[in-house]
């Protein structure tokens, strides 16, 4: 990177964090917005609270994303709270997380039978899309804490009546992770539904920790470690709050779910291969998907501050180095890197959906965990070396102290100024970028994108403040 590089892309960061925030705001309680599906007689417009996955109301844009994701949206108010936090975004925007926790107790308590009989399961103006209506089997059984593994509900607040990958539970580990994170700014206007939301989900989340489920990709039903990881996460930090609260009963079920949540994690780990398995024991388990962005993702999640599965795990380190050499050698954009860079990643090998391109918030997680480990180094801190991430620390060449926070900041920087090459002037982020042309693709303005961007910015600030 050179001199005339840096002022670029302090410049480009400070324009897009404004934009991001501007757009991502779109996604949350969007009430101004209505989606229509005709097909199936839906007039969905959102209520306070409710986070869409896209804001794009045309019937013809494709993919669908006007759904309130329990996972996207607890990704999406996390970033909409730690920008709060650092003073990037207005704290009249508070709101959004008092509906945010009002919303999510309402849909955790949805009732397939009391929707059955009130207007049955659903109806189509075009036979051939019935099968992809939910059965009024499946619907029936959607009764107390079953709908906290729904994977997405209409953001109105009804329940999604077309079939999808279920049951998923990551969504109730990254909500309670966001709220554990900065309770007071969830809890500022009304404590008590903030902190029965976060029992709710740690007591759900403690119970199902161990069982199999869809991946975040909704693709394979197995044991996942994205799963595992923010489960993990979410219920040690859980564990100490219920502790605090005097939840003793809440404490306890949490601390023992999170030990077999630990030693499941164990499971994932190939010697062999070099990188965490992404899933063991799936339905579905084709070595294409063994690699997988999803595992950064989790690391980047959970938050975890040392030891297994944080940044500064020599594993995690490793899978990184796997996957930067898979995607540099698969994706046309990845091209005549300089040896300092590092490439944009996509999902896993052989991604068909929607072409299979760089997904924007796996490259920015990636640019995260650089960040944090160059703010551990400039800390005084030191890159374990071991055997498992040999490849790694031979990318950043032979460093130490200050040189080598300086080349992990560098590499964070190189996905940045690559994305911010792809990127128009409006700010605009999708879901993916094409593999060989880098235009935008599949949904456009995913607020997940905005969220991964805010959260990216906030680790090089913080890599940046020891050295300032």
């Amino acid at each position: 990177m050179n001199e005339e590089e840096t002022p670029a892309l302090e410049e480009w960061t400070r324009r897009q964090l404004e934009a991001s925030l501007t757009l991502m705001l779109r996604s949350i309680s969007a009430t101004g917005l209505t989606r229509e599906r005709p097909e199936f007689f839906q007039k969905i417009t959102p209520r306070p609270g409710s986070v869409v996955a896209s804001p794009e109301t045309d019937p013809a844009a494709k993919p669908d994303y006007f759904f309130h994701w329990l996972r996207d949206s607890a990704v999406v108010v996390d970033a909409l709270a730690l920008a709060i936090e650092h003073g990037w975004a207005d704290r009249a925007h508070l709101r959004h997380l008092r509906d945010f926790v009002q919303f999510s107790l309402e849909v955790g308590r949805l009732d397939g039978p009391a929707l059955l009989a009130r207007r049955g399961a659903g109806t189509t103006s075009q036979p051939e899309l019935a099968r992809y209506l939910r059965s009024e089997t499946e619907l029936a059984e959607i009764v107390g804490d079953h709908a906290l593994a729904e994977a997405r509900v209409n953001p109105d607040g009804s329940l999604d009546l077309l079939k999808w990958a279920r049951p998923q539970y990551d969504g109730p580990a990254l909500r309670a992770l966001a709220l554990l994170r900065r309770l007071p700014l969830f809890a500022q206007d009304a404590p008590q539904a903030a902190q029965a939301l976060l029992e709710r989900d740690l007591v759900y989340l403690a119970a199902k920790v161990d069982e199999p489920c869809f991946d975040l990709w909704e693709y394979r039903f197995g044991h996942h470690y994205n799963m595992r990881l923010v489960g993990l996460a979410a219920l040690t930090r859980g564990a100490e709050w219920a502790r605090e609260a005097g939840l003793g009963q809440t404490a306890a079920a949490c601390e023992a779910a999170a030990v077999r949540a630990q030693a499941g994690l164990e499971h994932h780990w190939s010697a062999e291969n070099g990188y965490y398995l992404s899933a063991i024991r799936a339905a579905q388990t084709p070595g294409d998907l063994d690699l997988d962005s999803a595992v950064i993702l989790a690391v980047v999640e959970a938050g975890l501050p040392q030891g297994r599965h944080s940044v500064l795990d020599p594993r995690v380190q490793s899978t990184l180095e796997r996957l930067e050499r898979l995607f540099g050698e698969l994706f046309p954009l990845n091209a005549d890197l300089a040896p300092q860079d590092a490439p944009l990643l996509g999902r896993f090998r052989g991604d068909g959906y929607y072409g299979g391109g760089v997904f924007l918030f796996a490259a920015l997680a990636a640019a995260e965990v650089y960040y944090r480990l160059c703010a551990h180094v400039a800390c005084g801190g030191a890159l374990v070396a071991e055997e498992e991430n040999r490849r790694f620390r031979e990318s950043l060449g032979a460093a130490q102290g200050d040189e080598l926070a300086l080349r992990l900041r560098r590499r964070g920087d190189s996905i940045l100024r690559a994305i911010a090459r792809h990127t128009p002037e409006s700010g605009e982020m999708s879901e993916q970028l094409d593999r060989a042309t880098g235009a935008p693709a599949s949904a456009r303005n995913l607020a997940w994108s905005y969220a991964a961007f805010v959260s990216a910015l906030a680790a090089r600030e913080k890599s940046m403040a020891p050295t300032r």
